[in-house]
């Protein structure tokens, strides 16, 4: 087996706009072995939330004198090079491409590989009941971190991948080339139900919508179904993703959220995955499943 050379990346976030970058980490494996890892704090340039910094303890006092995305992005290019990019998800991707878009970089043009699919198709009996949430198949693999600092989840995010490289059924070359091998048949039924694509990237993952869309709830549940992730009407401690509204998510008072809004923080604040994103960062994660 050819050794794999990739670079694996993490980052958090100050509040629930993808693009708020506030740490960046990043796993580097040379010849299928974790060289180094980096853990740079950004400065956002935006408010912090509480429930953001509940999470990953990054304060905007940490970030005073730090770069900026601008500024730190020629080092993130020096770093991965010209070889895949690897993330848990692919939620670290559209927050760096949101971010781009928001100083004005070109993202760039790297082949991403999302470890959750990997994790999902290497080991289809695994995961099933228990989700593919970083956190769970590090403590099933018995890989000990600091959940939410972006060097760490980066690191587990390498090793996730070179655990599956062992299996012999997970070819990073071709998956970085090809996409995730497609299944021999689907279920995906989306007039009937609003289940998850199988062979979406993101199946195996739940969404609720909150908030005022631009486009409808049922435009925007197709959309997500279409990605793979099953659409529910409330938030649970299986709920993946929250997608607010964008002219809702920028409310910092807790009183004029939603409440599935403040359901999703709750759940957040006690430990659980769960992701909020405005629904122009769910717009690009669709269209950076599009092209």
């Amino acid at each position: 087996m050819a050794p794999l050379n990739f670079t694996a990346i993490d980052v958090e976030t100050s509040n629930d706009d993808r693009a708020s970058i506030c740490q960046i980490g990043m796993a580097v494996v040379r010849d299928s072995e974790v060289k180094d890892v980096i853990a740079e704090i950004i400065d956002p340039q935006d408010f912090f939330n509480p429930v953001n910094v509940g999470i990953h303890g990054i304060s905007e006092d940490d970030t005073v004198g730090r770069p900026t995305f601008r500024e730190f992005f020629p080092t993130l290019e020096r770093v991965v090079k010209a070889y895949p990019i690897a993330s848990h998800t692919f939620f670290d991707r559209t927050a760096l491409n949101r971010a781009c878009e928001k100083c004005g970089c070109q993202p760039t043009s790297n082949a991403w590989v999302d470890s959750a699919t990997v994790a999902r198709r290497c080991w289809p009996d695994l995961f099933g009941a228990s989700g593919y949430g970083l956190k769970n198949v590090a403590k099933t693999f018995g890989i000990k971190f600091r959940h939410h600092d972006a060097g760490e989840d980066a690191r587990v995010t390498a090793e996730i991948l070179l655990r599956a490289a062992d299996t012999g059924t997970f070819d990073l070359e071709s998956w970085a080339k090809n996409g995730p091998p497609r299944r021999a048949t689907s279920r995906y039924e989306p007039a009937i139900r609003l289940d998850g694509n199988p062979d979406g990237p993101l199946y195996g993952q739940q969404v609720v919508f909150t908030g005022t869309l631009s486009i409808g709830r049922a435009e925007a549940a197709k959309l997500a179904a279409k990605l793979g992730l099953s659409v529910n009407a409330g938030v649970t401690k299986k709920t993946s993703l929250v997608v607010v509204g964008d002219q809702d998510i920028r409310k910092p008072e807790w009183g004029e959220k939603s409440g599935k809004h403040r359901k999703a923080e709750e759940l957040i604040a006690k430990g659980l995955d769960i992701l909020i994103l405005s629904e122009s960062d769910f717009l690009a994660l669709i269209d950076a499943h599009s092209k």
